[in-house]
């Protein structure tokens, strides 16, 4: 029996079944269950018998009167209460004290969480698709109109590059056919907004463009349909970006590394920088080789990082190399699709989801000021993609699922909330979509 066949029955409603959990043993129970009733004090609690402690035991004669002490307790309870709180909200914690401590702690007396109602993928992806048509807009200014999506849904500002190509990736995605979605009106709109001598930057960066934002263009402008020639053109300024002479910053980070490398595999496949970008990526990665396991590779901010590997890095270096080897053959593909499976051996000994970002500096072209962008890694939704660029058995399926549960635990009907900002980061709802859209045609459990 196939991997599909055994779990084809996990695409029934929730009502019909629950999904399998593997079931604790008696000791680890108990200890989860002291962990949840300890957790379930809560911070208050914690705030409250801190204080009263330190009240009663703190000597008199450190403190000259009777207010600063009673301020030091407080200072002290609330640190500890923040303490509290922080730590149970850690991901590795919470995976240990179950699910009921996801969405925070209770308070003494409270009630239990309330399961979460079965919402389906499909459900996910309407909620999407009437969100992205509910946002594209023209907006008038000094630069006459602009017709696309702003970088952040909701966001009353003009439409950006970035968001716009954004939204064109997820109107593909999903399929999107609606009078109103002009694409080629999208395309004439972000090409209109380049830079002088070609390419894009972010809002952040006033400067020259940016490898890492044309790539992230181009890629979005190509599959909608755009010029030949243009093309071509901004093909050949993506690839003189892409050298250590002209971009020393991009040229170092697994960020813009894996982007141009998605970006000329998808495009350009048989680009002479393309195969000298692999290399380069692949040369930059942590190897471990344990005697009777299988190899492992990652990398972290920059290659030759060292130790100081990363889970988003890692899975950003799988995701553009299997993209590299599929548009290659013979035994270059073999090479990197070993690469490949080495990186997403890593991945699942070191599965964490936390998002986060980074920041990419660079001299203006004048030297006189840093141009800035600051990268998010959806963490969750870059590892299940990692996951699901090569066939999914059966010891790659729990930390899919897991991956994939990670990433709908950020949505709201269909929007993607970025950290406790709410954002809504239009990148982020085109990665957490399409997540759910590969994952869905696999035939695997639902909800995952």
């Amino acid at each position: 029996m196939t991997l599909s066949e055994k779990t084809a029955r996990g695409n029934e409603p929730l009502s019909a079944h629950e999904p399998q959990r593997e079931p604790a043993g008696p000791t680890r129970g108990r200890l989860r269950s002291l962990g949840r009733r300890i957790a379930d004090l809560g911070p208050f609690a914690l705030i409250f018998a801190t204080y009263s402690l330190l009240v009663d035991h703190l000597p008199n004669q450190w403190f000259s009167q009777d207010w600063v002490r009673y301020a030091f307790a407080v200072l002290a309870a609330l640190c500890v209460g923040i303490a509290l709180k922080w730590l149970v909200q850690r991901p590795g914690l919470q995976r240990f004290l179950g699910p009921s401590l996801a969405a925070g702690t209770m308070l003494p007396g409270g009630r239990e969480p309330q399961p979460r109602p079965f919402v389906s993928a499909r459900q996910i992806m309407e909620g999407t698709r009437s969100r992205l048509m509910a946002d594209l807009r023209t907006f008038s200014g000094s630069q006459g109109e602009v017709f696309g999506w702003s970088q952040f849904m909701g966001e009353q500002v003009p439409p950006s590059a970035i968001g716009t190509s954004y939204g064109l990736r997820i109107a593909l995605a999903l399929d999107i056919r609606e009078a109103r979605l002009d694409r080629r009106r999208l395309v004439e709109n972000v090409v209109a907004l380049q830079r002088p001598a070609g390419g894009w930057v972010a809002r952040s960066q006033q400067d020259v463009a940016r490898p890492e934002v044309t790539a992230w263009v181009l890629t979005a402008l190509v599959r909608t349909g755009l010029d030949p020639a243009m093309r071509s053109e901004l093909v050949g300024q993506l690839e003189r970006m892409m050298t250590p002479d002209v971009d020393t910053v991009g040229w170092q980070r697994v960020t813009v590394l894996s982007s141009a490398i998605s970006a000329l595999a998808e495009v350009e496949p048989g680009s002479a920088k393309l195969d000298e970008l692999t290399t380069h990526l692949v040369k930059g990665a942590v190897r471990q080789q344990a005697e009777g396991e299988p190899s492992c590779m990652s990398w972290g901010m920059t290659v030759n990082h060292g130790n100081a590997v990363s889970v988003p890095h890692t899975a950003r270096a799988v995701v553009a190399l299997r993209k590299a080897a599929q548009a290659v053959r013979g035994d270059r593909r073999e090479k990197l699709d070993e690469c490949v499976d080495a990186g997403i051996e890593w991945l699942i000994r070191n599965s964490h989801y936390d998002v986060t970002d980074e920041q990419l500096r660079r001299l203006t072209s004048a030297g006189d000021a840093m141009d800035t962008i600051i990268v998010g890694h959806f963490t969750p939704a870059w590892v299940a993609r990692a996951l699901m660029c090569r066939a999914v058995d059966e010891r790659r399926l729990p930390h899919l699922r897991q991956a994939v549960r990670a990433v709908l635990d950020l949505q709201e009907n269909g929007v993607w909330k970025w950290k406790e900002e709410r954002k809504e980061p239009t990148w982020m709802t085109y990665q957490g979509v399409l997540v759910v859209r590969d994952y869905s045609m696999l035939n695997l459990p639902w909800p995952p």
